[in-house]
């Protein structure tokens, strides 16, 4: 059944769409660059491989390292989790809220505002990053060039049904935020998009504020880090809930969520069996690249399928598709030397989004320390 299921996801014609997508993104950036765009906001897992491979073809591609350079630090990357999971916080939350709360902070810091928003985010990068042994440095708002909104960005995002993405332009609009471009890549060719959706995203790149390129499937999106490059996203319910009943902005505005990304949450299991499996599933789409701009493979759908099959057999007792394995690797991640884990519970979701409910004695303490940071910072006009 893995295999089967591997076979479908990795197939050669999925392979093949996936590195078109990737091509045509690196293309896109590279004109948008061009064109002014100085920051990147990558808020999907899904959507980070395409930017990784689409930086590896700059170097694949471009002869001379200072050209390779100015591609690679053309823009500054900023990931931010948008996700709509608040597990079972009861704060009468829904998506467009959720998402609304994320591109609340994305313009705080597009500004270099310090809010509510951006406290309780840098408190979350910085002492959950740290509780969690998150690698954070691509989640600082640090690395954003400096400027303002007038500077621009660009946001990358996957596109299944198109609700997200229009949420997300909707709550841009409603927050003020124009100088934005999307770069929307859509599964299964843009056959899923509902028609309501359909005619914003049309409307959005008729008006010269979006692009929408098309792939197969997107078998990075909503799956295993160990198809997605490594990453996981973490979200913190409890954390979610005290937040909006204890912090007084976010109950005003309506507008609260927590999460984080683990850029690379494979980095304790180097060296073993199941950290090949996501080698060879950066190698198989890296093998297709390379086809389509330098040198095809001989022989390449055999070597896939012995790939593909190379891959359950060495993920041993690891069901690859499965939540339960993720949760695994985000353990071997997140334990201390001795493999104990915080005092918090762990759940993962259908589509292996990790749920951190934090120890109650630690959430509360986090959030009074918001508070106090929020409150020192109007005292000395920081929050105006």
């Amino acid at each position: 059944m893995a295999e089967h299921k591997l076979l479908n996801e990795l197939s050669v014609e999925n392979l093949d769409s996936y590195a078109d997508a990737c091509i045509s993104l690196f293309d896109a950036l590279e004109e948008l660059m061009k064109s002014g765009y100085t920051n990147l906001v990558i808020p999907s897992r899904g959507a980070y491989p395409f930017y990784s491979f689409a930086t590896s073809i700059a170097k694949m591609t471009m002869r001379q390292f200072l050209d390779f350079h100015l591609y690679h630090t053309g823009m500054k990357v900023l990931l931010l989790p948008f996700t709509s999971d608040w597990g079972d916080a009861t704060v009468g939350l829904n998506s467009a809220k959720a998402r609304g709360f994320w591109v609340k902070i994305l313009d705080d810091i597009l500004n270099r505002r310090i809010s509510p928003h951006t406290i309780y985010y840098e408190s979350i990068v910085n002492k959950l990053g740290g509780r969690f042994k998150v690698n954070n440095m691509w989640s600082l708002p640090e690395r954003f060039s400096q400027g303002n909104n007038a500077t621009g960005f660009v946001f990358l995002d996957t596109i299944v049904s198109g609700q997200a993405i229009c949420e997300i332009i909707a709550a841009f609009k409603e927050q003020g935020i124009t100088n934005y471009f999307v770069v929307g890549i859509a599964d299964n060719d843009g056959g899923d998009i509902k028609s309501e959706y359909n005619q914003i995203i049309h409307a959005e790149i008729a008006a010269g504020r979006m692009k929408l390129i098309r792939v197969k499937r997107i078998f990075s999106e909503d799956t295993s880090p160990l198809l997605n490059t490594g990453i996981c996203s973490m979200v913190f319910p409890s954390l979610i809930q005290m937040a909006y009943e204890q912090i007084p902005d976010f109950r005003a505005d309506g507008l609260v969520g927590g999460g984080l990304w683990f850029i690379d949450v494979m980095k304790n299991l180097y060296g073993q069996p199941i950290y090949g499996v996501r080698g060879i599933a950066l190698t198989l789409v890296d093998f297709t690249i390379r086809g389509k701009l330098i040198d095809p493979l001989p022989h390449f759908e055999e070597f896939a399928a012995h790939e593909v099959q190379h891959m359950v057999d060495i993920s041993g007792e690891h069901e690859i598709l499965d939540g339960e394995t993720t949760k695994r690797i985000v353990f071997s991640a997140i334990a201390d030397d001795n493999g104990n884990l915080p005092n918090d519970s762990f759940d993962i979701t259908s589509s292996h989004v990790v749920r951190v409910n934090l120890e109650e004695d630690y959430a509360k303490q986090f959030i009074a320390d918001v508070n106090d940071k929020i409150e020192e910072a109007r005292k000395i006009g920081l929050i105006v």
